[in-house]
C-alpha cells in the first residue's frame, strides 16, 4: 500500500517537472527542427539510396525497439510509398524525423524517428552496408522516448 502512494507521488513530481520543461525550447542532439519531412527525405536520398534505407528499416525493425522502423514498415506494407508516408507525416501532429551522414562509401550515420506530444521513438544508427545494398552491422549509438 505504501509503494503506490509513494508511486503516485512520484507520478505527479514527474508530470510537474515535464509542464515545466515544456516553457522552454528543447533541442535534442540529432534532431532536425527546421526541415520539412519531404525535405529531409530529399536531403538523405542524396547519400542513401531507398533500397539501402529499406534494408535499414529491415534490420533495425528486427531489434522491436526503437519502434519507428517497424512502424514505417507497416505503414509501407499498407501500401504507402516512402514519399506519401514522408508527406502525410508533413501535415500531421506526429513528425518524422531522417538524417543520413555519409561516414565512409559503405559506413553510414542514419537518425530516424518519430516526434510528437508525448509520443514518439527513435534513434541513431552506425550501419556498415555491403556492396549489394545489405546490411552487414546495424550499431544503436542512441535513441530517444517522448
Amino acid at each position: 500500500m505504501h509503494s503506490s502512494v509513494y508511486l503516485r507521488a512520484d507520478a505527479r513530481e514527474c508530470r510537474r517537472r515535464v509542464r515545466e520543461s515544456a516553457r522552454w525550447p528543447v533541442r535534442w542532439p540529432g534532431i532536425v527542427h527546421s526541415m520539412q519531412p519531404q525535405a529531409q527525405l530529399s536531403e538523405a536520398r542524396k547519400v542513401l539510396s531507398d533500397a539501402r534505407f529499406m534494408a535499414f528499416l529491415h534490420t533495425a525493425a528486427a531489434r522491436g525497439f526503437p519502434s519507428a522502423p517497424g512502424v514505417m514498415l507497416k505503414q509501407l506494407g499498407r501500401g504507402h510509398s516512402i514519399d506519401e508516408i514522408f508527406a502525410m507525416h508533413a501535415r500531421g501532429s506526429i513528425s518524422i524525423e531522417l538524417k543520413v551522414e555519409r561516414i565512409s562509401p559503405r559506413v553510414f550515420r542514419i537518425t530516424f524517428g518519430h516526434h510528437g506530444p508525448q509520443v514518439g521513438s527513435g534513434g541513431v544508427w552506425r550501419v556498415v552496408y555491403s556492396g549489394s545494398n545489405k546490411v552487414l552491422r546495424c550499431e544503436e549509438q542512441g535513441f530517444w522516448i517522448h
